[in-house]
């Protein structure tokens, strides 16, 4: 099986990104421009010179919150999430608080993943399904990520494709214990994973070059 991946691109120069962009391009299908690592005044900028690559970038503005490192205030951050937008990158990943709390759905002006994060654990299945139907309304394409703290808490997440009917759903489980969730959401109709090159960007992230040996050897 051939595995469609992401790269998560983190770093606060743009010279530094725009160079792993092109490198990450050749590697895999899609990347994810962590815009958040950067200064608020260079993004459009940055903007501006991977132009041609974005119909293939997931750009994520994270706030702190949320585990990100935006550097701004909030209503700074809802503003640049407009003006990204109107970049129309592949996907304009968008936490699902951040929806809610500020009426976007009619403002940003190209697709949108829908996500939402538990750094602590992962709910009840009934908690998770009940979260990713809310999420559903949003958004065409959701994605739920949880840390796994035990193997039940993998099948909990995992559990969760089997009720994805209308929409894309990207979900697995952060921390070593869930890392192999990310191969397994593949199989079971995940549109991507997302991978590293060079440092992971959250716990539990493979590599490129693991997914690439994995597929090579048929592994999985």
């Amino acid at each position: 099986m051939k595995y469609t991946t992401c790269v998560s691109i983190a770093h606060e120069s743009p010279d530094t990104i725009l160079s792993k962009l092109d490198k990450a391009l050749k590697l895999s299908r899609y990347v994810e421009l962590r815009l958040d690592y950067i200064k608020h005044d260079k993004i459009e900028p940055l903007l501006d010179m991977a132009n041609k690559y974005l119909d293939r970038a997931v750009c994520t503005l994270r706030p702190k919150r949320e585990g990100g490192l935006y550097r701004g205030t909030e209503s700074e951050r809802i503003r640049m999430l407009k003006v990204i937008s109107e970049y129309k990158p592949y996907l304009l990943d968008v936490e699902y608080s951040t929806v809610t709390q500020n009426n976007l759905s009619d403002d940003i002006s190209c697709n949108m993943m829908v996500s939402w994060h538990d750094f602590g654990g992962t709910p009840t299945l009934d908690k998770l399904i009940s979260q990713m139907n809310a999420m559903a309304k949003y958004s065409d394409t959701v994605k739920i990520a949880t840390l796994a703290n035990s193997s039940a808490d993998t099948a909990k997440i995992l559990a969760l494709y089997a009720y994805a009917e209308k929409h894309s759903l990207v979900a697995f489980a952060m921390g070593d214990i869930g890392r192999y969730t990310r191969l397994c959401a593949i199989h079971m109709g995940s549109p991507f994973m997302y991978v590293y090159v060079d440092k992971a960007v959250a716990p539990g992230q493979y590599s490129i070059h693991e997914i690439q040996r994995i597929q090579k050897e048929g592994i999985l």
